[in-house]
């Protein structure tokens, strides 16, 4: 459930992905093993409506990117809607 619940909101980018990225290896160290696409998915739905373009892009892929590629593509858009 914690999984779920994990948004960005008042959180950086980083202790963001950090935090979903400990659950998953928590849950996957447990025999519970959370696939790269829950993974991904999970990330998106954490997010925040300003980010609704990069996630239509990501979305948008035949098979879902490496959680690597995913990060750096939101903190890269995380770094543009600061600089705004």
């Amino acid at each position: 459930m914690e999984l779920h619940r994990t948004t960005l909101d008042d959180k950086t980018m980083k202790k963001f992905l950090l935090r979903i990225k400990v659950i998953c290896d928590l849950l996957n160290g447990v025999e519970d093993p959370i696939s790269h696409q829950k993974h991904v998915d999970v990330i998106l739905e954490g997010l925040l409506m300003e980010y609704d373009p990069i996630i239509v892009v990501i979305e948008r892929k035949f098979e879902s990117p490496p959680i690597a590629k995913v990060e750096v593509l939101l903190l890269v858009h995380r770094s543009r809607i600061l600089k705004s």
